[in-house]
């Protein structure tokens, strides 16, 4: 949505009427687009800055897979031992 606002009637007489009309929905595109870019940027960092929390948990997630299957290795290991024993 683009907000509409009438030019100051100094500028207004300065620029003519056509001219005035041209230049709010100039004015209008430009803060539109610099919007748009804001939203963007912002966007970029929110993102990167997620990453950056994520990583430091995905590897305590590898951590723990890892050492979840050196518990599972151990536990056939030993699971075989009781079995050879009896």
């Amino acid at each position: 949505m683009k907000a509409i606002r009438p030019l100051p009637k100094e500028v207004a007489k300065v620029f003519g009427p056509a001219a005035s009309d041209e230049f709010i929905v100039f004015i209008n595109d430009v803060f539109s687009d610099q919007k748009t870019d804001i939203i963007q940027s912002v966007s970029d960092n929110f993102h990167k800055h997620v990453r950056q929390e994520i990583a430091p948990i995905q590897v305590s997630i590898a951590e723990l897979r890892a050492d979840m299957s050196e518990l599972r290795t151990e536990l056939k290991t030993e699971m075989a031992e009781l079995r050879t024993d009896m």
